[in-house]
Order: structure tokens, then sequence, then C-alpha cells
């Protein structure tokens, strides 16, 4: 696990309509737990492209970024927080996952 193929399978399943959010939610648990560049990078797609989708997908996005911490990490939760395109409760979520980084 933590190889790019393991990410990018665990991307589709994240990104799959068909399966359930039990499924996609431990594909998302084990992108956390990889912590590499690109498990950082997909979890930042999803926190970007959570207009499209659930809004609900942008706030774990955020929480797991935060909990990742890493300055990549920092990065996209900053730029969501300045983002205008995103929900509020988006927002509101990585300004949240900003603040907990440290504690």
């Amino acid at each position: 696990i933590g190889t790019s193929e393991a990410v990018t399978a665990l991307k589709k399943v994240v990104w799959s309509e068909r399966l359930g959010s039990a499924i996609r939610t431990r594909a998302v648990d084990a992108l956390h737990r990889i912590r590499s560049s690109e498990a950082v990078q997909a979890m930042k797609e999803m926190l970007v492209d959570a207009n499209s989708r659930a809004a609900a997908d942008g706030r774990w996005a955020a929480t797991v970024l935060g909990e990742i911490g890493t300055s990549e990490a920092v990065q996209a939760l900053v730029g969501a927080v300045r983002s205008e395109n995103l929900h509020l409760e988006i927002r509101e979520q990585a300004a949240s996952a900003l603040g907990a980084i440290g504690t």
C-alpha cells in the first residue's frame, strides 16, 4: 500500500458514483493513512471538486487534509478558505482543520 498505483485505485473508488458512501469513506481513510504527496493531491481534488458533488465530501477532505498536516495539505486548506467558489460550510471546515493543525 502507498504506491501511486494504490492511490490511483483509491481515487477511482472515492469518485465512483456507483459505490456506497461506506466504501467511499473507507477509501478516503486509506488515503489518509497513506499520507503521500499523491494522497494529499487526491484529497485536494476532492476538496476543490466538492461543489459539483456533495458538500460532505469537501468537509471530509478538509478534515483529512488537516490531520495529514503537511505543507501541501496546509496550502490546499488555505486555498479552500480563500476560495469564494466553494460552499461556505467547506470553507469553514477548511478553516477549522487549519486551526487544529499542531494542537
